[in-house]
């Protein structure tokens, strides 16, 4: 898991083989399970600044299976600091399943000094996920 953290080739993160048949492309979120990483970061910060950041697309709620619970999530945002892209439910599994980011998109997070971003830009510029 730590080369997966270290070598995250992607500017988007947070979907996962387990939200369905549509998405067995996608990493599992097991992959990325580590208690440790709540002890060596402050996630009050990392995860104001993951449900914060500016919403760019929303998707249906019968999308995704919940990765860890036998059910269908809700509707899930796509957010964005203009850099990274993520699910607004990747705050969720930070703070409740110990799901660790990738180095280089808390790198980010720093640089940002953990502080949202609120991005008007043109959403084609961004990393989007190739399903």
């Amino acid at each position: 898991m730590k080369s997966k953290l270290e070598n995250w080739p992607n500017k988007w993160f947070g979907l996962w083989k387990e939200y369905g048949d549509s998405y067995q492309s996608f990493p599992s979120i097991k992959e990325f399970i580590d208690p440790n990483f709540k002890l060596n970061n402050d996630l009050n910060k990392i995860c104001r600044y993951l449900s914060s950041c500016q919403i760019v697309a929303t998707t249906s709620k019968e999308n995704f299976n919940h990765p860890f619970r036998e059910e269908v999530c809700g509707a899930v945002s796509y957010r964005t600091d203009g850099v990274w892209l993520w699910l607004d439910d990747l705050a969720d599994y930070v703070k409740d399943y110990q799901i660790a980011i990738p180095n280089n998109f808390l790198d980010n997070l720093k640089t940002n000094s953990f502080e949202p971003i609120n991005w008007d830009g043109d959403i084609n510029q961004l990393d989007w996920p190739i399903m």
